[in-house]
């Protein structure tokens, strides 16, 4: 029987790459952490829309390569360069965990287009072509990863109609590239 009540607090050691999204009226953070030595584990905590910590403990996602997170607008997705896709539900719980393709990256952009996530990696058989591909709302791919003809990638946006990819050129002046909502160049 505990003598005191449980107190929780700030992680031990170091904490890298938060990030944040939001789903309406709730938020959820993530970042990386070293509570587990010498393991580097990523963790979430949904906050709600004051900002007020809902899982003070944080959600246990594993050991990620720089994860982000986006939302559809209901749930949140974490996707790493080991391309892991894990989605977490409004009330915290993991309730998707698949690899969506056999490839790592250096990095990954993701947006949303009121239906799927737009991926768009570094990776393929050369390991430097910028791939893309389409996956629905539980992590399957709804196009197979295909081979955009741009030197690489840096951001990537949707309005509602079109994605916009921006890059820089070989001589440092940054593109931009329009593709449908299917992700189509």
């Amino acid at each position: 029987m505990p003598v005191s009540p449980l107190t929780f607090g700030p992680a031990p050691e170091t904490q890298t790459n938060p990030q944040l999204a939001a789903n309406g009226d709730r938020y959820l953070a993530i970042w990386s952490d070293y509570r587990e030595l010498p393991r580097l584990v990523t963790y979430a905590t949904r906050l709600d829309a004051d900002g007020n910590v809902l899982d003070p403990q944080g959600i246990r996602l594993g050991e990620l390569a720089l994860p982000i997170v986006k939302s559809d607008g209901d749930r949140w997705i974490v996707i790493d360069n080991r391309l892991t896709f894990i989605a977490i539900d409004r009330d915290g719980h993991i309730v998707e965990r698949r690899r969506i393709v056999e490839e790592s990256t250096p990095s990954v952009l993701v947006a949303f287009n009121g239906r799927e996530f737009l991926l768009v990696w570094v990776g393929g058989d050369t390991g430097n072509a910028i791939r893309s591909a389409l996956v629905d709302r539980d992590g399957r791919l709804v196009t197979q990863p295909s081979t955009l003809p741009l030197p690489s990638a840096a951001a990537l946006a949707f309005n509602g109609s079109r994605f916009l990819l921006i890059y820089p050129s070989s001589r440092g002046v940054w593109k931009s590239a329009v593709l449908d909502a299917n992700g189509t160049l």
